[in-house]
């Protein structure tokens, strides 16, 4: 399991990238799959979904401190 707090990093896209990138090298490395919270696997759709909510989550933080 592999997973990043948010908020945290100042560049928390940037944090939630690398730990994919990582996630995606151990998988490949163990011949596994990488899955979401549900136990799917992750898809470029889904990918994309959780880039999203990262993003959002900046732009409320960002509104909030403004």
């Amino acid at each position: 399991m592999f997973f990043v707090t948010l908020p945290g990093p100042a560049d928390m896209l940037k944090a939630f990238d690398c730990m994919y990138e990582t996630v995606k090298l151990v998988a490949k490395q163990l011949d596994g799959d990488v899955q979401d919270e549900t136990r799917s696997v992750v898809t470029r759709q889904s990918l994309e979904h959780m880039r999203q909510q990262v993003r959002e989550l900046e732009r409320r933080l960002l509104v909030r401190r403004n």
